[in-house]
């Protein structure tokens, strides 16, 4: 804060001293705040929404749980893109402008791992008949993507000589990077 006096003098009239007085005051905070995101493997693109936010924005991904960059990416429009099953965490920082302050805040993002689901098919066959070739449908796998794991297929059958069922079951690993498998 400071003050300066100006004294003018006018011929024919009294001196007018004027007092300006200079105020510095800080910047306005931006109190910025983004909510938490969970999303599950193979959703479409997400955007984060960012509160109380008063000059421009930019985003990038400060740290994930696959420590190598690629649970999610995101632009400079704050849209998230998945690339595997994981967290990160997310730093917005708002520009410094001639009004407010920068800001920034952290928010995390949790992709969960896409549930898939493995089953046996179903066969009939008559008494005396060769067994069939056993085989499983795959539910949920998604961008085009195949089985990333092995499956163990298996029957109680050694023949076909009586009639009756006989159970088809089919086995393998509970997780891969971005699935989750039910048998």
């Amino acid at each position: 804060q400071g003050t300066i006096s100006v004294s003018v003098e006018m011929k024919n009239y009294e001196t007018a001293i004027y007092t300006l007085t200079i105020t510095r005051t800080d910047k306005i905070p931006q109190n910025i705040s983004a909510e938490d995101i969970t999303l599950t493997y193979g959703d479409a693109d997400a955007t984060i929404s960012v509160t109380g936010v008063k000059t421009e924005l930019s985003y990038e991904v400060v740290e994930d749980s696959n420590n190598n960059g690629d649970v999610v990416t995101v632009d400079i429009n704050g849209k998230v893109s998945i690339e595997n099953a994981g967290t990160a965490i997310i730093k917005i920082t708002t520009k410094e402008s001639d009004t407010y302050a920068e800001a920034e805040c952290e928010m995390t993002v949790t992709v969960d791992k896409r549930p898939v689901t493995v089953t046996a098919k179903s066969y009939s066959i008559k008494v005396g008949d060769a067994l069939p070739t056993y085989a499983y449908d795959v539910a949920g796998l998604v961008n085009g993507e195949t089985l990333p794991i092995d499956v163990t297929i298996s029957c109680t059958a050694i023949d076909s000589n009586n009639a009756g069922a006989c159970a088809i079951t089919v086995s393998g690993a509970t997780n891969s990077t971005n699935y989750s498998f039910t048998y």
